[in-house]
């Protein structure tokens, strides 16, 4: 099975949208947003619906940072989630395609964690906090989830995160690409 069985190939954001939009007149939901959308499909919802979308999901971390997404949503006072903060390393393999460095042991990283007497996790995860991005960090370890929440008893200086911001990979930096759904006129993630 290649993934694609199935995908609706017609898919219509700006339809899908103003039926969210219906919910939310409907009282059944606050709050409204998007995930693993480019800026072009975000403009377009954003041009012809009503409420803008609350909130942007999507895979950000220093190999993979989507400074064209950061900066779009910032304009528009948009709050963008990322997951993967952490490079996701412990995703089954199979699951993703794409890069496969790991920012836990990036040499930059492991620096500056060094500097601050912090994990290259927390140093992550700050980086994304500056940014103004919220996090999404998973652990199932009590020990790894009480280190991510201690991450506010440190600041990274400009020159950290102009050298945490300088590791962008850009799309060479992707970690998750589902193959099958390559084929679709809406995959977000083309590269030029």
């Amino acid at each position: 099975m290649s993934g694609s069985e199935g995908l609706d190939m017609q898919t219509d954001h700006v339809a899908v949208w103003k039926a969210m939009e219906d919910m939310v007149d409907a009282g059944l939901t606050k709050y409204i947003g998007l995930s693993n959308f480019n800026v072009k499909q975000i403009d377009n919802i954003v041009q012809n619906s009503r409420i803008k979308p609350s909130n942007l999901q999507i895979e950000l971390h220093v190999y993979q940072q989507s400074k064209e997404e950061q900066e779009y949503y910032k304009k528009n006072g948009i709050l963008i989630t990322s997951y993967a903060t952490m490079g996701s390393m412990g995703v089954p393999q199979g699951f993703f395609c794409g890069n496969i460095e790991n920012p836990l042991t990036d040499t930059d990283v492991l620096a500056i964690a060094k500097t601050h007497n912090k994990t290259p996790a927390q140093v992550l995860l700050c980086h994304m906090l500056q940014l103004g991005i919220a996090v999404i960090p998973k652990s199932n370890n009590p020990g790894r989830l009480k280190q991510n929440i201690d991450i506010f008893d440190f600041h990274l200086s400009k020159q950290e995160m102009l050298r945490l911001g300088v590791l962008d990979r850009g799309e060479d930096g992707r970690r998750f690409i589902l193959e099958g759904m390559l084929t679709h006129p809406e995959y977000p993630y083309r590269k030029p």
